[in-house]
C-alpha cells in the first residue's frame, strides 16, 4: 500500500470546486440525485428537482448529518454565546431562561420566545454543511448513485489515471469509491464519502482489492 493514496478533499477542496458547474459534472450530480430520490420516496420525501437549493448532503438515508449538526452545535461557542444572550434578555423580564419554554400570559415573554426560536433556527443552519464544501456534497446513501459524478470529477481533476468504480463492503459503509491508477503504479483512491472515515486499507479491502490472487 505504499503507493497507494487516500486523496482529501478538505485539504484539497481547491482542486475540486473549478469542476462542480462542468456541464458534464453538473449533469451526474443532477442525474445521480433524481434517481436516488426517486429510488428511495420513503426515506427521502422531496424531490431533487423541486428542491434543489439545498446541498445533497439534506438528503442523506438515516441521522448522521443530524446528530453530528447538533454535536457541533451544541459544543460551539456560538451556541453559548446565543443562551448567554437570552438568560440575560429574559432575566431583564424578570424570568429566567427555562421559562420562555413554558406557557405564559406575559406577551413581552411570548414575544421574546418567538425571537428566541428564530435566531436558534438561523444560528443552528450557519452549522450545518454549507456550499462549495466537501460536506455539502455527501449525500449519505447516495454513494452508488453519484459514482459517476465521482468519476467524472477525477477525471477532469486527474486526467493522466485510468479510473475505474468500485463496490466496497463495510466498514466502507457499502461506497463506491473510485480507484485510479498511473503508468508510474500510483494508486489514488478518489472517495468523498469515506476519505474522512475510512483508511486506505479499509477502503481498498472493501473493494476486494486486498483479497489474495489464487495461483494459476
Amino acid at each position: 500500500m505504499d503507493n497507494v493514496t487516500m486523496f482529501n478533499f478538505k485539504t484539497y477542496w481547491n482542486l475540486v470546486e473549478p469542476h462542480l458547474n462542468d456541464p458534464e459534472v453538473l449533469e451526474l450530480l443532477n442525474s445521480g440525485m433524481r434517481t436516488y430520490c426517486s429510488d428511495n420516496p420513503l426515506a427521502v420525501r422531496i424531490s431533487w428537482d423541486r428542491d434543489g437549493h439545498k446541498g445533497p448532503w439534506f438528503f442523506s438515508i438515516g441521522d448522521y448529518w443530524k446528530i453530528e449538526t447538533e454535536l457541533e452545535f451544541s459544543e460551539s461557542t456560538e451556541f453559548a454565546d446565543f443562551i448567554a444572550k437570552y438568560e440575560s434578555l429574559a432575566a431583564s423580564l424578570g424570568y429566567h431562561y427555562g421559562e420562555l419554554f413554558d406557557n405564559q400570559d406575559d406577551p413581552k415573554l411570548n414575544q421574546l420566545k418567538q425571537d428566541h426560536d428564530k435566531e436558534l433556527l438561523e444560528t443552528y443552519n450557519r452549522t450545518c454543511p454549507q456550499p462549495n464544501t466537501y460536506e455539502w456534497y455527501q449525500c449519505l446513501g447516495a454513494e452508488r448513485y453519484l459514482a459517476p459524478w465521482q468519476k467524472a470529477l477525477a477525471e477532469k481533476i486527474f486526467p493522466d489515471y485510468e479510473w475505474e468504480i468500485y463496490e466496497a463492503d463495510w466498514p466502507c459503509n457499502g461506497g463506491y469509491p473510485i480507484i485510479g491508477r498511473r503508468s508510474d503504479c500510483c494508486t489514488l483512491i478518489f472517495d468523498i464519502f469515506n476519505f474522512n472515515r475510512c483508511s486506505v486499507k479499509d477502503i481498498l479491502e472493501g473493494s476486494g482489492l486486498l483479497k489474495p490472487r489464487l495461483a494459476s
